[in-house]
């Protein structure tokens, strides 16, 4: 199972554009361990993201949410296993736009004791619901993976997202767009994880790793 170990987020409400923004992990990120970076993206545009340590990066974003036109962007997840050692301050993630990109934002978590394929066990995304309550399930087929529910709620006055059902908050961003929390589950099967969100528009994307 996986353990978070420490994360943290940048974003601009300002609008832009912009074709690049990144993240600098403020902590010592240690060789082996896998890192969970989440980026906000236009309609129209695709990213790609890279880091100073030079980890490999998949060329296409491991899941993204819907497009949401009611908020002009989606959300995407790449992960990044087997990540190179660096210390604190040092290693920006960059993320890449296609064209002009308003009000970006990149998330960084790190987690230990998940496999080196970066392969996901199961993945579900959802979102953009006018409701405070989020429910989202997905189906596992090993017992013991780590659940790791991001929510974006699409708010620029720090709306928050609290997480429920015995999920545990791992990150909850300053600035009110990044939301993470996760949950052991010891049986293989589906599970849902659950979370109230201040704002009635959001996405979300849940990833079960072992």
């Amino acid at each position: 199972m996986g353990q978070y170990t420490n994360g943290g987020s940048a974003s601009d409400l300002s609008g832009g554009p912009f074709t690049t923004y990144s993240f600098t992990p403020t902590w010592a990120s240690t060789a082996g361990n896998m890192y969970l970076v989440y980026v906000s993206v236009n309609i129209g545009v695709t990213v790609t993201v890279a880091d100073v340590a030079g980890n490999t990066y998949p060329s296409t974003p491991t899941e993204q949410t819907a497009v949401q036109s009611f908020e002009q962007e989606y959300q995407v997840l790449f992960l990044v296993p087997s990540i190179k050692g660096a210390s604190a301050n040092t290693n920006t993630v960059k993320a890449t736009y296609s064209g002009p990109n308003y009000f970006p934002g990149v998330a960084v978590f790190e987690y230990s004791g998940l496999n080196t394929s970066g392969q996901p066990d199961a993945l579900n995304e959802n979102g953009n619901f006018p409701t405070t309550s989020l429910s989202i399930s997905a189906s596992a087929s090993a017992s013991n993976d780590t659940y790791v529910l991001m929510v974006f709620p699409f708010s620029t006055d720090g709306e928050p997202a609290t997480f429920t059902g015995g999920t545990t908050t791992r990150y909850a961003d300053p600035q009110g767009n990044f939301y993470l929390g996760d949950q052991v589950f010891s049986s293989a099967g589906s599970h849902t994880m659950t979370a109230t969100v201040g704002s009635t528009t959001y996405t979300a994307i849940l990833a079960a790793l072992r």
